[in-house]
């Protein structure tokens, strides 16, 4: 159905367009009518129009200022131009502008309403062409994350093929020599009935956070096992421990999105993707460790050694200096062996980061109650500073804080999922993942996640879910469409992840959603 805008400052004439042409057997449902450009630019602020037809001669604002307004809209509606001035200069403007149809008053009903037929059925077939390249691009998209898929778990049983491999990395920009790691995913089993209700939605929507929050970045690769494990290969950067770190980005993601917790494994670092299978053999060798209450990050005992070496250090090298507050060489001689304890472990930076506040805000602590002072927002100025830096501007801001004692600013963060909502509704039917949405937002997927959830009191996925509901329900109700291709239109690849996501939120498959609405709505098919 179309929206359509008549825009002529004659009352007479807005009236008669709304008479003389039927309609509704060309698919309108929805008329405005404007007396101005003013107005008709404030209807086009908060409707979606598909169809205008305007006058030229108009006070204030005219046809051609208001033509002009919607092209930089860049919106794909079709525009006929309706006048009763028989100008060169006029049709020639209108060529410029890329109006589609040039009409002169007075017009015969049966040839307007002809002209308007002929663009909303232009507008029709743009439309469906556009769908029918999105749906054949998602295809293609489905047939290669099966191929994947295959191939993956082929490589952690040993039995992959070398060109099968090579052609993996060619189309993924990998090199076969690229360092993984497998991750485990295992979810916490709960008891209540309402999780294993909806454990296949909860499992597909844990599943396509993780190809969103990896394959779409290019940071790894997700598939499912042979027993139907979601298992991450993730790409392993230099630091040591910047894969755990990512995990545990993860485990933060899907408890906020999904309200489940779950238990992930972190295999040993592999030499390749060929040897993907020995890292994966690993992380699962952890399952007789995991506790059955409870969700944690699992990693290899030799991991988990060197980290836990490495966080004694840092804590003896703190207490050094909490002894020696007013011995500013002897402080800064421990911060620097410090700096060189972090760059010897090859740590992530996020990891320095974590460490190195809170080294500064203990100092801080101490040094506040060694002589009295009051307490400041110093801390927080400092984690924001932090923030922007990298590895040898956070060695020298803290070698300066130590020094001078301490700095920084802030940024709002309503406006960032304000303009979040904005793009949901009106890309519904689009790929709208996490971390594309926390990228475009220009902050970390968790830092989004938390800040949506903060600011909506529900998780962005839950909140994505909710909206695509409404619009199947009603879409379920206004249309003969099938679930497939509603699923399609309310941004479903799998139509088993919509009925299940359907059902989870609604309470009813959506043929039996459809089934009870035409019964309350005396519909007979």
């Amino acid at each position: 159905m179309y929206k359509v805008l008549i825009v002529d400052d004659e009352e007479i004439i807005r009236r008669g367009l709304r008479v003389i042409i039927d309609w509704e057997s060309l698919g309108v449902d929805e008329i405005f009518t404007a007396a101005s450009g003013e107005q008709a630019s404030e209807i086009l602020s908060r409707e979606s129009v598909d169809f205008m037809l305007t006058d030229l001669c108009m006070v204030n604002m005219s046809g051609l200022e208001l033509i002009e307004r919607v092209n930089q809209m860049k919106t794909d509606m079709r525009i006929v131009v309706l006048t009763g001035y028989d100008s060169f200069e006029y049709a020639r403007q209108c060529c410029r502008l890329e109006v589609h149809d040039f009409l002169l008053k007075p017009v015969d009903g049966p040839d307007l309403e002809q002209a308007v037929k002929k663009q909303l059925d232009l507008l029709r077939a743009a439309r469906e062409e556009k769908e029918r390249q999105q749906f054949e691009y998602r295809m293609e998209g489905i047939t290669e994350q099966y191929w994947q898929e295959k191939l993956c778990r082929d490589l952690v049983k040993g039995r992959a093929k070398e060109e099968e491999l090579n052609r993996l990395c060619r189309e993924r920009r990998c090199s076969p020599c690229q360092e993984v790691q497998a991750i485990v995913v295992l979810p916490v089993i709960e008891k209540e009935k309402s999780w294993k209700d909806h454990y296949e939605y909860q499992y597909l929507t844990a599943k396509n956070l993780c190809i969103s929050l990896y394959d779409a970045c290019g940071q790894g690769l997700t598939f499912e096992d042979e027993l139907g494990r979601i298992v991450i290969c993730m790409f392993a950067g230099k630091q040591y421990d910047e894969v755990e770190e990512r995990v545990r980005d993860l485990k933060e993601i899907l408890s906020e999105e999904t309200g489940r917790q779950v238990n992930l494994l972190i295999g040993c670092r592999a030499e390749g993707l060929k040897y993907l299978q020995t890292s994966y053999e690993d992380a699962i060798s952890i399952i007789p460790r995991v506790k059955e209450k409870g969700a944690a990050v699992y990693n290899t005992p030799k991991s988990e050694l060197r980290l836990k070496i490495f966080r004694e250090t840092v804590a003896e090298l703190q207490k050094i200096m909490e002894e020696h507050l007013n011995e500013l060489p002897v402080l800064l001689k421990t911060y620097d062996t410090y700096i060189r304890c972090t760059k010897s472990y090859n740590l992530s930076e996020s990891m320095m980061r974590r460490t190195l506040y809170q080294l500064i805000s203990s100092l801080y602590y101490e040094y506040r109650i060694a002589r009295g002072e009051k307490e400041t927002d110093y801390v927080n100025r400092v984690i924001e500073s932090l923030e922007q830096c990298s590895e040898e501007e956070m060695a020298e801001a803290g070698r300066e804080c130590i020094q001078y004692l301490f700095g920084r600013g802030s940024r709002k963060t309503h406006e960032v999922i304000r303009l979040a909502k904005e793009y949901i509704h009106e890309n519904l039917s689009q790929e709208l993942s996490l971390a594309s949405m926390a990228e475009q937002s220009f902050v970390s997927p968790v830092y989004f996640s938390r800040l949506f959830k903060q600011e909506m009191g529900e998780g962005f996925n839950e909140y994505v879910v909710k909206q695509r509901m409404e619009q199947a329900k009603t879409l379920l109700v206004s249309t003969g469409m099938r679930s497939g291709e509603i699923a399609y239109k309310v941004g479903y690849k799998d139509v088993n992840y919509f009925s299940a996501a359907f059902k989870k939120n609604v309470g009813m498959s959506p043929r039996e959603y459809r089934e009870k609405m035409k019964k309350g709505k005396g519909i007979k098919d």
